[in-house]
């Protein structure tokens, strides 16, 4: 059985060749095919199916994106990243697993306190799948949780994206949703 490593998608791209806003045609975003010869082709994603080999499996996306990541400050002002892995309204619940950048900085029943008084008490720090992942109780019920998370929380876009344009913030929720997002 061969083992695919994460470290096997890392791969040098050239800043000025990654697109830092989306194509206004989905079909004209860049695709990097790349040869069982390791010849590397700068094609256009409608070539997706003339670059499939014959017999392929095509896995699709329906993950539906909402702005998850929200930011916070230690009790002592240092920066902190919340990155919820749920939402509360298809969850039904105000208890959310989230990744927390820097983790190092976090401890169990710790309340990270938020814009508009909202706060969440750290419950549970656990290692799912060599990642640790923190399960947070919110102080709002699912369904108001969820609308302070749409207008608090911004879109989790890729790290190779350098902008953080909030008047963006429902262009990009629309963008880098996949269309069979559900």
């Amino acid at each position: 059985m061969t083992k695919n490593l994460l470290s096997s998608y890392h791969f040098e791209v050239p800043e000025e060749l990654i697109a830092q806003d989306p194509e206004t045609k989905r079909d004209e975003s860049k695709l990097l095919e790349r040869k069982a010869s390791q010849e590397i082709i700068h094609q256009k994603f409608y070539n997706l199916v003339d670059a499939l080999p014959e017999d392929s499996l095509l896995i699709l996306n329906e993950t539906k994106v909402f702005s998850c990541r929200l930011l916070t400050k230690t009790k002592t002002g240092g920066k902190l990243e919340v990155f919820l892995l749920e939402d509360p309204i298809s969850k039904k619940s105000s208890i959310l697993k989230a990744l927390i950048k820097p983790f190092k900085k976090i401890k169990t029943s710790e309340v990270l306190t938020f814009s508009d008084n909202v706060e969440a008490c750290i419950l549970e720090i656990k290692k799912e799948q060599n990642t640790q992942v923190a399960f947070l109780q919110f102080n709002l019920p699912p369904e108001k949780l969820f609308d302070w998370i749409s207008k608090t929380g911004s879109i989790p876009l890729p790290p190779y994206i350098k902008r953080s344009d909030r008047r963006r913030q429902e262009q990009d929720l629309l963008r880098y949703q996949t269309v069979y997002a559900e």
